[in-house]
C-alpha cells in the first residue's frame, strides 16, 4: 500500500514538519525538554499509523486504539 496517498499519512507527516519548525523557534532550554517530547510524540504517531496500516484483524484495532491515544496526547 502506498502510504503517501492516505490523507491521514499526509497530515501526520505535516504535523511532524510543523513540530520541527515550531521547536526551532523555542529557547534553547525548551528545545531539549518540550521540543524533544513533541518530536517523539509526532514520530510515535507515524510509527503507530504504519503499524495500523500494515496489521490485520485485532492487531489493526489494537494499533488504531494506540494511535488515537497518541493523537489525543499531542
Amino acid at each position: 500500500m502506498q502510504f503517501s496517498r492516505l490523507p491521514i499519512w499526509c497530515d501526520s507527516q505535516l504535523l511532524l514538519v510543523e513540530v520541527e519548525q515550531a521547536v526551532r523557534q523555542f529557547p534553547r532550554y525548551h528545545k531539549y525538554t518540550i521540543g524533544t517530547d513533541l518530536r517523539q510524540r509526532a514520530i510515535r504517531i507515524l510509527r503507530l499509523l504504519t503499524r495500523a496500516i500494515n496489521a490485520q484483524g485485532q492487531q489493526r484495532e489494537h494499533y488504531a486504539r494506540q494511535l488515537v491515544g497518541a493523537i489525543d496526547d499531542i
